[in-house]
């Protein structure tokens, strides 16, 4: 399999990983929140992890670190997608003028300041996958790029974690709520999908 082809079933595994990870974050969130950050790193995953250190739950190493580990591995896909095809992929989806600017500007800053980019990645209105693709599009070497997306993410969930350690039980709270409703939401769901099936076959057969 060529590079081209490697990296672009990396892209379509980490997109089909993020959806059925959307599906299972309740569940996921009241059992197994490591496990959820690790692949995910998204933010109620930190909260809830940084809610379990300050009840004695969880370890805050390892709350820190999980997400790290999951989100570089994504990351480099979309970095190595830069180094093969450039921003042609990013021009795609800037159709506007006003859009087309900010991808002119923020090419700009990643070509200027990459390394120091990446590390307020999650702090500037721009789509992460978009800065990362400008790093391999600049040229910038794959150990300075891990290196920066690694200490960047760090710096994002210290900050998360800190908002669910402050918070406390009342998160955990939260997190169990969700995911009761969640089962009974699921259950509504499928069951209303088969009875409009149901109807609709029915409505065939008369006609």
């Amino acid at each position: 399999m060529n590079q081209a082809k490697l990296c672009g079933a990396g892209l379509i595994a980490g997109a089909v990983a993020a959806y059925a990870l959307s599906l299972a974050t309740p569940s996921l969130l009241a059992h197994h929140s490591l496990l959820l950050e690790a692949f995910s790193g998204n933010v109620p995953s930190v909260i809830t992890g940084g809610a379990r250190v300050r009840t004695g739950h969880e370890s805050l190493l390892l709350v820190l670190v999980a997400p790290v580990l999951g989100v570089l591995f994504y990351d480099v896909f979309f970095w190595w997608a830069g180094r093969l095809w450039g921003n042609t992929v990013l021009i795609r989806f800037a159709r506007t003028p006003k859009a087309r600017q900010r991808l002119l500007r923020t090419e700009g800053w990643v070509a200027r300041r990459g390394f120091w980019t990446l590390l307020v990645s999650y702090f500037l209105p721009v789509p992460n996958a978009a800065l990362y693709v400008l790093c391999g599009t600049s040229g910038m070497r794959l150990g300075v790029f891990l290196l920066g997306d690694a200490l960047g993410t760090l710096l994002w969930t210290s900050f998360i974690a800190a908002l669910g350690w402050q918070i406390g039980k009342p998160a955990l709270d939260v997190v169990d709520a969700i995911n009761h409703y969640s089962l009974i939401l699921t259950v509504a769901l499928v069951a209303g999908v088969l009875l409009l099936s149901r109807a609709r076959r029915r409505r065939a057969r008369s006609q």
